[in-house]
């Protein structure tokens, strides 16, 4: 995880508001997917702000959601 990597959460009701802060790598994913995970059963929406990310280091590998349901998945996270 980078050093200077921070997760902040707030539940407010069904909600969980997310703050990511400083730089995201690998093993920061992985304390997201842990907070996610945590509160995905008490949780109708999650909000993950990335305002005050620095840096993203990313492989080049990306997720693609295939089959009958793969548009479902897609479709999260995008602005209605």
């Amino acid at each position: 995880m980078a050093n200077n990597f921070k997760i902040r959460d707030l539940k407010k009701s069904t909600d969980l508001h997310i703050k990511l802060k400083g730089d995201f790598d690998g093993m920061s994913a992985y304390q997201l997917i842990r907070v996610l995970k945590d509160h995905s059963k008490t949780c109708s929406r999650i909000f993950i702000n990335t305002s005050s990310l620095k840096a993203v280091n990313r492989h080049s590998c990306r997720l693609f959601f295939t089959g009958q349901k793969g548009s479902e998945f897609t479709t999260y996270g995008n602005a209605a």
